[in-house]
């Protein structure tokens, strides 16, 4: 089972060690999970102008390694750019697009090169069986290149983003993806407890429904957080629904 799991934007280094660290100790209980820590170094799609973006990709991927070499994790990383991939995309065990750019052929291209496996968010307009055309961007490249595709909810109308567990089977059917996860911390209403309350039920679905594993944003004190403080969850819950999360993928899978 695959876990991407991290806070949403880097803060400062401390925040991010200390939830490195009870995260990888959590993790470490399940040798079988597969575990990469995420967090921004931009936040490129804020809504707002005067929201926190992150620290940038010099100082968040020099945090990002400090973390690899001290706690000995794998690391990932939005990128948003064909510069940030060239000078940057070295630096991470796993490249990961976010959902707004999973069409940007030149992205992807330009990731393709540096030989690291990608993770593709799938766009929230984007039909499951669609995954195949940015997957295809990869593969065409040539090279054995790994790819992981997250289903990161379809929209619903206004204000909604829906899980539909159809769409692990769809996925995977319709392209070559190496592995299909569900992130189950961005289908919400905007609503704190919403989020908070359905994780779990969402996450024990994806794995039912045969996600090879789950994104997952989560740290200490979300209420502190200074990007999507309503979206992730405190380290304590995490804990508590890995456990369930994983007996469940040993079952369906056995």
């Amino acid at each position: 089972m695959i876990l991407i799991c991290g806070p949403c934007v880097i803060d400062t280094y401390g925040t991010l060690y200390n939830d490195a660290k009870v995260i990888k100790s959590i993790v470490d209980k399940y040798p079988s999970v597969d575990f990469y820590f995420k967090s921004s170094c931009i936040k490129d799609n804020r809504s707002n102008l005067k929201n926190y973006y992150g620290p940038g990709f010099e100082d968040g991927t020099r945090y990002l390694s400090m973390l690899k070499s001290e706690l000995g994790i794998k690391i990932t990383t939005d990128f948003h750019t064909q510069e940030q991939i060239k000078e940057y995309g070295h630096t991470v065990d796993l490249i990961q697009i976010p959902a707004f750019l999973a069409m940007q052929t030149s992205l992807i291209s330009e990731a393709s090169k540096v030989g690291k496996p990608i993770h593709i968010k799938k766009p929230q307009w984007l039909p499951p069986y669609d995954v195949s055309k940015p997957i295809s961007k990869v593969l065409g490249q040539g090279g054995n290149i790994e790819v992981f595709i997250t289903d990161r909810g379809t929209t619903f109308g206004y204000g909604d983003v829906i899980f539909d567990p159809r769409h692990i089977k769809a996925m995977k059917d319709s392209s070559k993806c190496d592995k299909a996860l569900v992130d189950i911390t961005h289908l919400q209403n905007h609503s704190k407890i919403y989020n908070r309350y359905y994780a779990e039920q969402v996450g024990a679905a994806a794995i039912a429904a045969g996600a090879d594993g789950l994104f997952i944003e989560a740290t200490i004190d979300p209420d502190k957080a200074k990007c999507d403080a309503d979206s992730v969850l405190p380290i304590i819950v995490l804990e508590k629904y890995l456990e369930k999360f994983v007996k469940l993928y040993r079952f369906i899978n056995e």
